[in-house]
């Protein structure tokens, strides 16, 4: 990665506490810039529809749309984001659903700090 260029994130969660978590991780890291936030997958892709990112950060179990069914609608629209997924609901069966979706990486919530390494040296 250009180390001028920081990497444009996204974050898609339902809680708040837990996006201001994860924003203030993210920019701590010099790598890693949030351009926007949403709290369900609709929200989302109607912030994608006018934010520029390069990773999208994302919970799989919300309100109104899941995080699958958000990064499926995601790879249609946008088949050039890299999702990486940071869920508390981690199975197998879930992380090959996630990469069939077209995610990038699939991170369970007590593996924040090597999802935020993952996504700001530029490897998501």
């Amino acid at each position: 990665m250009n180390p001028e260029r920081h990497v444009r994130v996204v974050l898609v969660d339902d809680f708040t506490a837990w996006r201001l978590l994860v924003r203030t991780m993210l920019e701590a890291n010099t790598g890693c810039v949030v351009v926007g936030e949403a709290s369900d997958g609709r929200e989302a892709l109607e912030l994608l529809e006018r934010v520029e990112c390069d990773v999208v950060i994302m919970d799989h179990v919300m309100p109104v749309m899941t995080g699958l069914e958000a990064a499926v609608a995601l790879r249609d629209r946008r088949p050039e984001l890299r999702i990486v997924v940071l869920s508390g609901t981690p199975s197998s069966e879930l992380r090959d659903a996630f990469r069939e979706a077209g995610a990038v990486a699939h991170f369970d919530k007590s593996e924040l700090q090597a999802a935020i390494r993952f996504v700001c040296s530029g490897a998501a």
